[in-house]
C-alpha cells in the first residue's frame, strides 16, 4: 500500500489545508522543514514516505487564480518525483495540456471541477489510464460536484458505478471536511467502495488520525493513502511506513 505525501500549493508556497476552507490557508509551519518552499518540502516528504509519488494541489488553478506551473516544473526537475497534480481540471483539453506541460505527471480529475458526462467519457477514452486519477470529493457525506456533472445528486455507490462504466482504474475518495483535522478516516465508506468495485485501485485521504489506521487500510486492500498534516504533526513517521511495507 502506498503512502503518498500531499502538498497544497498557493502563490508559490506550501500551505496548510484545513477542511477545504481555502480562504484560511496559511504557509505551513512544520518541525520537518524550516521553509514553505515547495522543493524543500517535497524532498523532506518524499524522504519520510520513502516513495517517488507526490500529490500536489495547485490551489491557484483550482480557484481560477492563475497557476503554479513553473513551480511544479521545478519540483519535478529537483526531485524526479511522479507528480499527481490536481489543478482543477474539468475537461479533456485541460488534462492534455497539463500532461504536455509536466512530463510523466498523473492528472487528477476531481468531481468538484468535472464539467460533464461527455468530458468524463472523452478523458477516459483518449487518455492513458495510467496517467489520470479520479477524485471523488466528499463533503458532508455527499459527492461535491457542479450542477450538470454526472455526479450531481448521486450516491457514492452510483458514482463508483459511473467510473466503472468508463473503466477508470485509480480513484481517490477525498473527504474534504476531514482534511487537516485528524478526526479519523471513513473506513466504512472505503469498504463500501471496494466491495462495489474491487477492480478499481482506491486511495483515501482527509482525516487520517493515527498509524493504526494504516494497518486498517492495508487490511481493506486500499491501494494507498494521501497524507499531509499527519506527517507534519508526527502522527505518522518514517518507521510506521516502513513497518507497513514489511
Amino acid at each position: 500500500m502506498q503512502v503518498i505525501p500531499v502538498m497544497d500549493l498557493l502563490d508559490g508556497l506550501i500551505v496548510r489545508a484545513y477542511r477545504g476552507e481555502r480562504d484560511k490557508y496559511r504557509p505551513i509551519v512544520s518541525p520537518l522543514v524550516n521553509s514553505p518552499h515547495p522543493v524543500k518540502v517535497a524532498k523532506v516528504l518524499l524522504h519520510v514516505t520513502g516513495g517517488s509519488d507526490l500529490y500536489v494541489a495547485d490551489l491557484n488553478a483550482i480557484q481560477d487564480m492563475g497557476d503554479n506551473l513553473e513551480v511544479l516544473r521545478k519540483v519535478r526537475e529537483e526531485t524526479m518525483a511522479t507528480l499527481w497534480i490536481d489543478a482543477g481540471t474539468g475537461c479533456l483539453d485541460e488534462v492534455l495540456y497539463l500532461m504536455s506541460e509536466i512530463p510523466s505527471c498523473k492528472v487528477v480529475v476531481g468531481s468538484e471541477t468535472l464539467e460533464s458526462s461527455e468530458e468524463l467519457e472523452k478523458i477516459a477514452r483518449k487518455c492513458p489510464m495510467d496517467r489520470v486519477v479520479f477524485s471523488l470529493d466528499i463533503k458532508e457525506g455527499k459527492i461535491l460536484t457542479r450542477e450538470g456533472s454526472p455526479f450531481w445528486g448521486v450516491s457514492l455507490e452510483e458514482g463508483i458505478d459511473l467510473l466503472k462504466e468508463v473503466e477508470w482504474e485509480k480513484v481517490i475518495i477525498l473527504t474534504l471536511d476531514g482534511v487537516g483535522t485528524g478526526s479519523g478516516l471513513p473506513l466504512q465508506m472505503y469498504e463500501r467502495a471496494i466491495q462495489r468495485a474491487p477492480e478499481i485501485s482506491f486511495y483515501g485521504g482527509g482525516g487520517f488520525s493515527s498509524k493504526n489506521e494504516l494497518f486498517a487500510l492495508k487490511k481493506l486492500n486500499m491501494a494507498g493513502l494521501l497524507v499531509a498534516t499527519s506527517l507534519h504533526e508526527g502522527r505518522i513517521a518514517k518507521k510506521d511506513i516502513e513497518e507497513l511495507a514489511s
